[in-house]
C-alpha cells in the first residue's frame, strides 16, 4: 500500500470506502503484530540491563477502569480528537486548519490549567466551534491553500511520526536515562499512524476516524 496517496477517491461509493477501511485495518493489525515482538524483546533487555519494566509504566490500562473512559473516551473521543489534531488539516482548507489549531490551543490551555472541569468546559466549547465551522461552506472558510506536493508529503510523514510520539504520554513515570529507547514502545502507534493518514487523505476524514475507532474499540474489547 502506497503510504502517501497521490490520488484521492472521495467520490467512491460508501460500500467501497468501508471495504477499504477494513482492508486498512488488516494492514494495521499486521503492523501491530510485527511491532509487538520488537516491543517485548526491547522491554526484556531493558529489564535485564536497567531493572526497569517500561511496559508496566504504560498508564493506558488505567483508562479501562472507568466505564466513561472505556466506552466513550478511548473508542470515540480520543480518535476524534487525535484525527482532528493530526490529520483534519491535511486537506489544507482554512476551515480545517482553524479547527485543528483551535483544538490544539484548547489542549495546551487545559494542560496548563491542570483542572479537570475546565478541560471539560473547553472541550465542549471546542466541540461547538468544530460543528459550527464544519457546517460553513462559504469562503473564506472553505478556501483551499496552495501547498506544494513535496511539502504536503513532508507534513504527512511528520504528522504520522508526531502522532506516534504523542503516545509517549501514556507512560508514567518516564525514565530520562532511557529516553532513547521510548520510541520503540510506541512503534505500533508510529506504524498505524501512516495507515490512518493514508485513509484520511484517500477517502476522507470520516473514514480515517472510523479506522481509528475500530482500532481502539478492538483494543477495549480485551478489557471487557
Amino acid at each position: 500500500m502506497e503510504l502517501f496517496p497521490t490520488t484521492t477517491e472521495l467520490d467512491l461509493p460508501i460500500k467501497q470506502k468501508l471495504l477499504a477501511v477494513l482492508k486498512a485495518y488488516g494492514w494495521c493489525l499486521l503492523l501491530i503484530l510485527v511491532a509487538a515482538p520488537i516491543v517485548m524483546m526491547t522491554n526484556y533487555w531493558i529489564k535485564q540491563l536497567f531493572q526497569v519494566d517500561i511496559t508496566h509504566t504504560n498508564q493506558i490500562t488505567t483508562l479501562t477502569k472507568s466505564p466513561l473512559d472505556k466506552y466513550l473516551y478511548v473508542p470515540i473521543l480520543a480518535p476524534l480528537m487525535e484525527e482532528t489534531l493530526f490529520r483534519l488539516w491535511q486537506d489544507y482548507k482554512i476551515r480545517s486548519l482553524v479547527i485543528s489549531c483551535g483544538l490544539l490551543a484548547l489542549f495546551m490551555f487545559a494542560s496548563y490549567m491542570r483542572h479537570h472541569h475546565l478541560i471539560c468546559i473547553f472541550l465542549a466549547a471546542g466541540a461547538v466551534i468544530v460543528i459550527f465551522l464544519l457546517c460553513l461552506k462559504r469562503k473564506p472558510w472553505n478556501t483551499l491553500l496552495t501547498v506544494p506536493f513535496a511539502y504536503r508529503k513532508i507534513l504527512f510523514y511528520a504528522a504520522a511520526i508526531l502522532f506516534g510520539l504523542v503516545h509517549l504520554g501514556n507512560f508514567s513515570p518516564i525514565y530520562p536515562k532511557l529516553l532513547w529507547v521510548y520510541p520503540i514502545f510506541v512503534l505500533p502507534q508510529l506504524l498505524t499512524g501512516f495507515v490512518l493518514g493514508h485513509v484520511r487523505l484517500r477517502y476522507g476524514f470520516f473514514y480515517g476516524f472510523l479506522l481509528h475507532f475500530i482500532i481502539n474499540f478492538v483494543f477495549i474489547l480485551h478489557y471487557l
